[in-house]
């Protein structure tokens, strides 16, 4: 077998089906990878790593019972992580912002929902510059994201982050949300396939509002796509998130 964080998401999800690993084997050595290596990269704003391998545990033994694991979701156990735009219960939200550096929203985006369903786990959160509005990843709550591939440089934004985390191996796949080229420019910084996708055809990105610091609005100009490694057989990554997201204030 290939070195895990070699292999796409798609071949893990599979591996995982077959049992050939666990999700908590997989979650440990993301993890260990993330230890070593993020401190250079800025991937990320805020890490959940207790309760990620709590999460995995529950995966692993849900394959163990399982009648037929091949019926479980097609992304089952499999480590990812949200962008910091993106509201996630339980779990700091800061938009890159030191004025959020402390909210943490009661419920998941619609984009987190659809994310969950599709059986991935999340580690934590990735790195943006401060509320996304810039083409670099920098600001007071964490170091500048950077290309692996050349760590004097910027990986761009404002999905920096994610790009970083999965461009040096810290994650199979991470999510981002792209307007005028926040999912596209990161992925050419950081060798990886990023695609902005047409409005209504994926879910959207919702950003707090100035009005009310616990409300999110959909934002119809950032439909959330995959960065990722790999080309061929991936389309699984990208449609695990089809169609708009729901019309409707959500509180968080």
């Amino acid at each position: 077998m290939s070195v895990l964080h070699d292999l796409s998401a798609t071949e893990q999800a599979e591996l995982i089906k077959a049992k050939e690993i666990s999700p908590l084997e997989l979650m440990r050595h993301y993890l260990e990878r993330i230890d070593r290596h993020d401190r250079r990269l800025g991937a990320f704003i805020t890490l959940t790593p207790e309760a990620a391998l709590e999460a995995a545990e529950r995966a692993t033994a849900q394959v163990r019972e399982a009648a037929d694991p091949r019926e479980l979701p097609p992304l089952f156990g499999v480590p990812t992580a949200i962008k910091d735009l993106y509201p996630t219960a339980g779990v700091r939200t800061t938009l890159g912002s030191a004025a959020l550096g402390d909210y943490v929203p009661e419920a998941d985006g619609h984009a987190v929902g659809l994310l969950k369903a599709a059986g991935l786990i999340s580690v934590g959160k990735t790195n943006v510059p401060e509320f996304g509005v810039v083409c670099y990843t920098a600001n007071d709550l964490a170091p500048d994201a950077r290309t692996p591939w050349d760590e004097t440089r910027s990986s761009s934004g404002s999905s920096g982050g994610a790009a970083a985390a999965v461009a040096a191996g810290l994650l199979p796949i991470a999510y981002g949300s792209d307007g005028a080229g926040s999912i596209r420019t990161p992925a050419a910084t950081c060798g990886l396939i990023g695609l902005k996708s047409s409005r209504g055809a994926a879910p959207h990105c919702e950003n707090l509002t100035a009005r009310r610091r616990s409300r999110f609005r959909r934002d119809d100009r950032q439909p959330v796509r995959p960065v990722r490694r790999f080309g061929e057989g991936e389309y699984r990554t990208d449609y695990v998130l089809e169609g708009p997201s729901p019309a409707i204030w959500t509180e968080a």
